[in-house]
């Protein structure tokens, strides 16, 4: 058992970095101002989804334990705690792929009144799934509902790994094409889609190669090619490596983003101490004598156009 008892400190190693990624999500992308709010909302459903499904993991894991199993049998499952974190641990599954930024990527329809109206469909329908999803694994728990939720939950991690790529060219595409033709405000938006398209483009592929494994390794299961006797075994180390994607998905965001990484690159001391020689060495200054900043992040530069053209 000393491979079980390695793989399960591992799990909960592996949980307080993705607790610790989650926070920093939180702050930095949930709570970033500098985000538009169809964003935030979007973020702080996928980050409630990563930080539950890391959180039940842990502790329907614990209370096992305290029954003495490594896996999820017997007296453990009558536990209502391990009930109640089992129905967290499927809105996790399903939320974290269900809300991956697919609806607020589409830059000049932000816009319209009509994306408003577009937005709140996509929360109906996102919940509307949820409950469907949540209503097969808790409630019916046949073979036949598992089926159905493992093949639904794979077919929208493939469909929003196509929507975020297609929606990654289009943007990029699109604002260099409109150069000089559309308003800047359009502009500003279809470098924001950009943005959050490249940002968000590793941890979308991250998530749909693990799932792609859990998948193929469910059928292997389902077909007796892994023996079924050890299905047990199976979900365990199949809810571990959903806990990786919950743990992957906020750092391989967080390091994808560049508007991310300026607000780290401000507050690095040797960063600062570099850009203070740099500016002392050169320097460009207005008639008013104040000097011209080089470093400005997108948002300093739109906003001094805007008080220019104002």
């Amino acid at each position: 058992m000393v491979f079980w008892e390695v793989l399960i400190v591992g799990n909960y190693i592996l949980a307080l970095i993705g607790f610790v990624a989650n926070i920093l999500y939180f702050k930095l992308v949930v709570f970033n101002v500098s985000f538009d709010v169809y964003s935030r909302i979007a973020s702080f459903i996928i980050a409630s989804a990563t930080t539950l499904l890391i959180t039940s993991n842990v502790l329907t894991t614990s209370i096992c334990l305290s029954y003495g199993s490594y896996f999820s049998s017997g007296s453990c499952m009558e536990n209502r705690l391990f009930q109640i974190m089992t129905l967290l641990h499927s809105y996790g599954e399903i939320t974290i792929v269900s809300e991956r930024y697919a609806s607020v990527f589409f830059p000049t329809f932000r816009l319209s009144e009509t994306y408003k109206l577009w937005f709140s469909l996509i929360i109906i329908i996102y919940l509307i799934s949820l409950s469907s999803y949540l209503y097969m694994m808790n409630i019916v728990k046949s073979v036949f509902a598992l089926l159905y939720c493992t093949i639904f939950a794979s077919v929208l991690y493939l469909v929003s790994f196509i929507l975020v790529m297609y929606l990654f060219c289009v943007a990029k595409k699109r604002y260099y094409e409109t150069l000089g033709i559309i308003s800047l405000t359009k502009r500003y938006m279809l470098s924001e889609s950009y943005e959050l398209c490249r940002s968000s483009l590793p941890a979308t592929i991250s998530s749909l190669a693990i799932n792609i494994v859990v998948f193929i390794s469910f059928w292997c299961l389902l077909f007796d090619v892994i023996p079924q006797t050890k299905g047990q075994e199976f979900f365990v180390l199949a809810n571990m490596t959903l806990n990786l994607t919950a743990t992957l998905f906020p750092i391989l965001f967080i390091i994808g983003s560049r508007k991310i990484r300026r607000r780290f690159a401000k507050i690095n001391p040797f960063n600062q101490q570099q850009e203070i020689k740099e500016e002392q060495q050169m320097g460009v200054r207005k008639l008013d004598g104040h000097r011209i900043s080089f470093n400005q992040s997108q948002n300093e530069y739109f906003e001094q156009l805007q008080s220019s053209w104002a």
